[in-house]
């Protein structure tokens, strides 16, 4: 990607990443935060602070750090605020990398269509179970 001319770098970034509110944290080997930046106060994290750790301070980051994996992807985690992100962990050099993309959208549209997915699969339920007493009741 960086062979792209930087137009375009921004009109990707303009039509993918900034609609969805990035936040990222960069947390070192020992699990202290460095560099921070982007919508954090949005995910309720404008309170850190360069030294924190990490997982005392942000509650569903606990137990990650250090990264194991070089890429790790964690879909719609609820923030405590309401929001919900797309948690992406990227191991780095020096030092790991939180990405935070806003989710709360995709993850109401999830919810109900798996709440539309259940109340199919309950009516078709019903309507079998109705179907067999009625075949049974014919046969008596």
């Amino acid at each position: 990607m960086n062979d792209l001319p930087a137009a375009l770098k921004e009109l990707i970034f303009a039509a993918t990443i900034r609609p969805r509110r990035p936040a990222f944290l960069a947390v070192d080997r020992k699990g202290r935060l460095g560099q921070q930046g982007g919508e954090l106060e949005r995910y309720g994290l404008g309170r850190l602070h360069e030294g924190d750790r990490v997982e005392e301070e942000v509650f569903w980051l606990q137990d990650l750090f250090p990264l194991q994996e070089e890429c790790q992807f964690f879909p719609w985690i609820q923030t405590g605020n309401g929001l919900a992100v797309d948690l992406y962990l990227l191991k780095g050099m020096e030092e790991d990398w939180v990405l935070l993309l806003e989710a709360t959208q995709e993850e109401i549209q999830r919810r109900e269509m798996q709440q539309v997915a259940n109340e199919f699969s309950l009516t078709r339920e019903r309507l079998e179970g109705e179907g067999g007493r009625k075949s049974g009741d014919a046969r008596e």
